[in-house]
């Protein structure tokens, strides 16, 4: 009788360097970093209308962060927009102090006047929101692609040479091609 080999192999194998950032321990802690100052940030700004002035604010700043680092301007580029955009602005920005505003608006409960006129106030704000957050996202973009586009075009290998420094005295790693970067040339 023939013995068989049972021992698995996996299909494929993934390596913690092959995962992506933001599923990573330290993309969660710049998630988390940023999404803390984004909140600090928010209740810096005291007023009644405050859902409406941070929602149009971060819809800026997230539009801008988008376009500058699409670009490929900064090495740290994917590092940041979950700093900033996914963190700072995810703890800036709050859907649900803007829907709660709307509400009251509508209800009566931060002004005072006839229900038609609050109706149409809250339906104006929130009108006015979205699509002064919409104009702001795609004037943020264009602004952060321009100026991003004004930066000196990184090499493909910018990012891998920055994350893996070399070792001082000489030859790191085996690196035997005879390009002291690593990289392609």
């Amino acid at each position: 009788m023939r013995k068989e080999n049972n021992t698995a192999t996996p299909r494929s194998i993934s390596t913690p360097s092959a995962r992506p950032l933001y599923r990573d321990a330290s993309g969660l802690l710049l998630v988390f970093l940023g999404g803390g100052a984004g909140t600090v940030a928010r209740a810096l700004v005291p007023s009644v209308a405050a859902p409406i002035i941070v929602n149009l604010a971060g819809a800026l700043l997230l539009g801008f962060i988008t376009g500058f680092f699409t670009t490929g301007a900064h090495r740290y580029g994917a590092r940041l927009r979950l700093l900033l955009g996914t963190g700072f602005c995810g703890g800036f920005t709050t859907y649900s102090s803007f829907v709660a505003l709307s509400a009251n608006l509508a209800t009566g409960e931060v002004l005072s006047g006839a229900p038609e006129e609050l109706a149409r106030l809250a339906g104006l704000t929130a009108g006015g929101t979205l699509f002064g957050g919409f104009l702001l996202a795609f004037a943020g973009m264009t602004c952060g692609r321009a100026l991003g586009r004004s930066f000196p075009a990184l090499p493909r290998n910018a990012v891998q040479r920055h994350a893996m420094p070399r070792r001082a005295g000489g030859n790191s790693g085996g690196n035997t091609s005879g390009n002291a970067g690593g990289g392609a040339a």
